[in-house]
């Protein structure tokens, strides 16, 4: 029993096409995780220090706090949500997503809170 050449090869590129196609989708997923770890990071960074494109407000420092956590562990979130309200929860990075950025572009629309001028 003989196997022509030609659907030899073809079975075989199929597999190949098959094995690089998932391993191209596994690092683009990577990737994502990547991007919203950095989100994260840089949001819980934004917390700590206080300071984002300026000084925060008690608010906006708990949304960063809120988006960091959201962004760096969502397994964990997800776990806490699902238990308080019953429902299985998904994509949590889209929410930390939604509120870091907008505390951003709500600091860059509006002007730092006025401090009164301190006096020796």
């Amino acid at each position: 029993m003989s196997v022509e050449p030609r659907i030899a090869y073809q079975s075989r590129l199929s597999d190949w096409s098959r094995r690089a196609e998932a391993f191209e989708q596994s690092h683009s997923r990577l990737g994502n995780v990547r991007v919203c770890f950095l989100f994260g990071l840089l949001a819980l960074a934004a917390f700590a220090q206080n300071w984002a494109l300026r000084q925060n407000t008690p608010v906006e420092r708990g949304l960063l706090l809120l988006s960091g956590l959201l962004l760096v562990f969502p397994s964990l979130i997800e776990a806490i949500v699902e238990s308080i309200i019953g429902r299985d929860i998904s994509y949590t990075y889209v929410p930390g997503l939604i509120i870091g950025l907008g505390v951003v572009l709500w600091q860059a629309r509006t002007r730092a809170p006025t401090q009164p001028a301190l006096t020796t």
